[in-house]
């Protein structure tokens, strides 16, 4: 933030405060209630930079300039803090051999930024089959916290990253089988 000479020239010795405008609603992790700032280039031409640090991200804060003598606020502003890329999802607990082969995962927070979606990277291969293998990059949309693996009988290696304004965030990985007897129970329907 810079705040013009002329906006606070009354201020020659000041201090700066940033305070998160609101409460947090979500699992956010809590902002500190007066994060740490400085003021540089203290008029040395005709504006300053004040740099807060600790902040969180995709955040509202105020900031205000005070008088280092009288301790009255003299200039205010509200800024956002940039959205930044989201953590890794959890995936579901039931997750280790889907038996309907279906991957879910919990709904990521929009603490770092808005979740726009998620990306799936999916890779599958057969065992029995080596000739067998196939990969797939797939995004859904910020709602949807499952997806069905369309093969029985498959191996499969799932990427999971949700994403917001900022990018990919951290994968989470997940390597599973599904149940090979649908493929069995469908020969044998044939031969009947």
């Amino acid at each position: 933030m810079t705040c013009n000479k002329g906006d606070c020239e009354s201020i020659w010795d000041a201090k700066a405060t940033c305070q998160e405008a609101s409460e947090c609603v979500s699992s956010c992790e809590p902002a500190p209630s007066d994060a740490l700032c400085r003021i540089e280039d203290q008029w040395r031409v005709q504006e300053a930079t004040i740099t807060c640090s600790s902040l969180q991200p995709f955040t509202q804060y105020h900031v205000t300039i005070r008088s280092k003598s009288t301790n009255h606020p003299v200039y205010s502003v509200m800024v956002t803090t940039n959205a930044t890329v989201p953590d890794a999802p959890e995936f579901g607990t039931n997750n280790d051999i889907p038996k309907d082969r279906t991957i879910s995962w919990k709904r990521l927070s929009d603490c770092k930024g808005v979740i726009q979606g998620y990306q799936l990277n999916i890779a599958a291969w057969r065992d029995y089959n080596k000739t067998f293998h196939e990969a797939h990059l797939v995004r859904v949309s910020s709602s949807v916290t499952t997806y069905t693996m369309g093969k029985p009988g498959t191996n499969y290696s799932v990427e999971i990253r949700g994403f917001t304004a900022a990018g990919l965030g951290a994968p989470q990985t997940r390597t599973f089988s599904t149940d090979i007897s649908e493929i069995k129970q469908k020969r044998e329907i044939g031969r009947a």
